[in-house]
């Protein structure tokens, strides 16, 4: 999925935003949040997939907690 020059930023906002227009037309009184680790690929830093993807898992994972403690389930 490409993010039309918007940033990074802008991906996870614009996959949030299509997963709770998803939940809010089909599953209202579904509760549902989305994390996700982002990870950009540098064959210098990350020179086994294993590494990048560990990486990329750990972010989401922190990004869940984050959410969590937050109490931003929706």
């Amino acid at each position: 999925m490409r993010s039309k020059g918007l940033g990074e930023r802008a991906l996870p906002a614009r996959i949030e935003e299509g997963v709770q227009a998803f939940r809010l037309k089909k599953f209202k009184n579904l509760r549902l949040s989305v994390s996700m680790g982002l990870v950009h690929v540098d064959p210098q830093k990350y020179q086994q997939l294993d590494d990048f993807l560990a990486h990329a898992d750990f972010l989401m994972y922190q990004q869940k907690r984050s959410k969590e403690k937050q109490g931003n389930h929706q």
